[in-house]
């Protein structure tokens, strides 16, 4: 019984290599690798849309700290030319 399994199958190795290796249909896995695949990179898409997001997000609270430092660099020069005004003034009413 055994013998004649073992010969079919080596007749149907004959064969493969005779006729060169023959393509099956997509399988159930290589459709879930597929699935797999495009799952995978929509989510990397959301997650470089959101990482853009945050990126700009970042540079736009970067650039209001930038300019509430301006505002508060021009108020501390206008308080120290006030501070040496009134200290002038001080010395000259002595």
């Amino acid at each position: 019984m055994f013998g004649k399994c073992n010969s079919l199958l080596l007749v149907g190795a004959a064969l493969c290599q005779a006729t060169g290796p023959r393509r099956l249909p997509v399988s159930v896995d290589q459709r879930q690798l597929t699935r797999e695949i495009q799952r995978l990179r929509v989510e990397l898409s959301e997650k470089n849309l959101k990482f853009d997001h945050i990126e700009a997000e970042c540079h736009r609270k970067v650039a209001d700290l930038e300019h509430k430092l301006g505002e508060v660099l021009h108020q501390r020069q206008i308080l120290q030319v006030c501070v040496c005004v009134c200290v002038t003034v001080s010395h000259v009413w002595q």
